[in-house]
């Protein structure tokens, strides 16, 4: 060694493992020249793998931040393409974020994973049924929908929630809607079907039929 501070090193074994902090600190003989080194190393793998773990963490974080600001930017540039007044903008853009908000609630819920569709539309058409249950019925199979997804489904069934209050089942009193889903194949690959006409009301308009994959 050509210095006589000592010399602290993180090092790590082939397999990435376990980590230590090498510590090398030189000792003189009697005529003060330097004649060996002591080595220590400190096992320091705990505080590493939780660093690793943080840094996962912020990456992860920071992906959802973009691709949620990417989402909103989507939405916000919908609405004003189809905004007849700023009023008009306002209600739409507001409505249409509450429904991203309630969605990305249920994600954080599942700690971002895999959501139940039936409890998707459950939150996303509450607000429309005025928690009156007995104005919703879901029929169908189990399905879990990635984050991503579920937060485009989220705001299309707010979409389409909208509209049966406006025009369909839910701009009566009396009116309900059901809403009935299977998985089919679609051109070779599995793809959520809804089934029938997913309204019933005693006047107004079907909701479209759609295929989601």
């Amino acid at each position: 060694m050509t210095t006589t501070k000592p010399v602290e090193l993180r090092v790590s074994t082939r397999d990435g493992a376990t980590h230590y902090q090498m510590r090398l600190l030189p000792y003189r003989a009697e005529n003060g020249e330097v004649s060996g080194v002591l080595a220590t190393f400190f096992d320091i793998s705990q505080p590493v793998r939780r660093e690793q773990q943080l840094q996962t963490v912020v990456q992860e974080l920071n992906h959802r931040v973009r691709n949620l600001l990417a989402v909103v930017s989507v939405i916000a540039r919908q609405t004003v393409h189809r905004g007849q007044s700023p009023e008009d903008f306002g209600a739409s853009f507001l409505g249409r974020i509450n429904a991203l908000s309630r969605a990305h609630s249920l994600l954080a819920r599942q700690r971002w994973g895999n959501v139940a569709l039936a409890e998707l539309l459950r939150i996303e058409l509450d607000p429309h049924i005025d928690g009156m249950a007995t104005r919703l019925q879901l029929t169908g199979p189990e399905i879990r929908l990635r984050p991503k997804a579920a937060l485009v489904v989220g705001i299309m069934i707010r979409e389409l929630g909208t509209n049966a209050v406006r025009h369909g089942a839910l701009s009566v009193p009396d009116g309900r809607i059901a809403v009935a889903w299977d998985v089919k194949t679609v051109e070779g690959a599995p793809a959520l079907v809804p089934l029938g006409q997913i309204r019933r009301s005693s006047r107004g308009g079907a909701w479209p039929r759609r295929v989601w994959h």
